[in-house]
């Protein structure tokens, strides 16, 4: 009976324990999952002459973020995935040849809400950073192009002690691009500007520090 009543008290502890970050303190992560890339409109670069897609593919990276207060958290992100760019063509089961490789690499600066449940931690946030576009080309004149870019993310992380634990999230991202090439670009509410993306990721994390 007391060794029941021992685990039943184990098993309900994470409930009520204060198995959190403590404000002020610093997390350092590393995380990876997958990167599903948007579309190169028309008129957005002088490598291809139409529509290209950047093909879904692995991403890896890893984060610093710092607990201001209980519910706010700042949080800078390096983010990296080797992709490539494909033909766009409509219908099912269609061809889209490979036209290039292409990294991208993400540095971004985010500012995130958490509610605190416990060991369990839901948050979502904003951010802006740089996003690098760099095609792999034969042509060794073509360089590789760095954008400002807006994201947002939400996903949460779970405690397994104070200073230990893992974290799932989803981000959408903008990275713009600039007027398209005429006679394509329609003003500056044309979404063609945009390069946008997805990714899913998750992770393992320490917090040290804190008061």
């Amino acid at each position: 009976m007391a060794c029941a009543t021992w685990s039943l008290s184990l098993l309900l502890a994470p409930a009520s324990a204060p198995a959190q970050a403590m404000p002020g303190s610093i997390e350092l992560g590393g995380e990876a999952g997958r990167y599903s890339g948007g579309t190169l409109a028309r008129g957005t670069n002088l490598f291809f002459t139409g529509k290209a897609d950047v093909d879904e593919d692995s991403i890896g990276g890893f984060w610093l973020a710092a607990h201001v207060t209980p519910r706010w958290t700042v949080e800078a992100t390096y983010r990296r995935s080797a992709t490539r760019v494909i033909g766009y063509s409509g219908g099912i089961f269609s061809q889209e040849p490979t036209l290039a490789g292409l990294d991208v690499t993400v540095f971004e600066a985010m500012a995130e809400r958490t509610y605190r449940i416990g060991r369990f931690a839901p948050y979502f946030g904003i951010g802006a950073g740089l996003t690098n576009l760099d095609i792999d080309l034969s042509d060794r004149s073509r360089r590789n192009s760095s954008r400002g870019s807006l994201a947002a993310n939400g996903g949460a992380r779970f405690y397994l002690t104070p200073w230990l634990g893992v974290r799932i999230e989803m981000r959408v991202r903008g990275a713009y691009l600039g007027p398209r090439a005429a006679p394509f670009d329609d003003g500056w509410r044309d979404s063609g500007r945009w390069y946008k993306s997805f990714e899913g990721t998750g992770g393992i994390f320490i917090a040290l520090g804190g008061w």
